[in-house]
């Protein structure tokens, strides 16, 4: 695989490449100025709020969590293919809850969530 270099993003750009798998927050790190010169980014701090596909509430809880995971590699993936380096590993944190519906014979819905955070920086 050959390396690719590091496409300079705007952050409209980063937000249009993770949009597909949900919300984005995105935190830049730099390097300490040196005489007034800087040095530029550094690092990205990316948290993706991962959404369950559109027919999340007729699936197992279960399902949709494995969904999540694949959502998330599938994130990192799209972010390595711009050229970027992993600086740490990525990390998920599973979150959601079962919303119960007023008619008594109903099942419990899950709503699934999941959060994504990993750090990448320029080859």
């Amino acid at each position: 695989m050959a390396d690719v270099k590091a496409q300079e993003l705007s952050y409209d750009e980063w937000n249009e490449l993770l949009e597909p798998y949900g919300w984005a927050e995105i935190t830049t790190r730099s390097a300490a100025a040196s005489r007034g010169v800087s040095l530029g980014v550094v690092a990205y701090e990316l948290r993706v709020m991962l959404r369950a596909g559109p027919d999340s509430s007729t699936r197992d809880e279960w399902v949709l969590r494995s969904d999540l995971l694949d959502q998330a590699r599938r994130a990192v993936k799209a972010v390595q293919a711009k050229g970027y380096l992993l600086l740490d590993a990525p990390g998920i944190e599973f979150g959601g809850q079962y919303r119960y519906s007023a008619d008594r014979g109903a099942e419990p819905e899950w709503h699934a969530e999941a959060r994504l955070e990993f750090t990448v920086g320029a080859r």
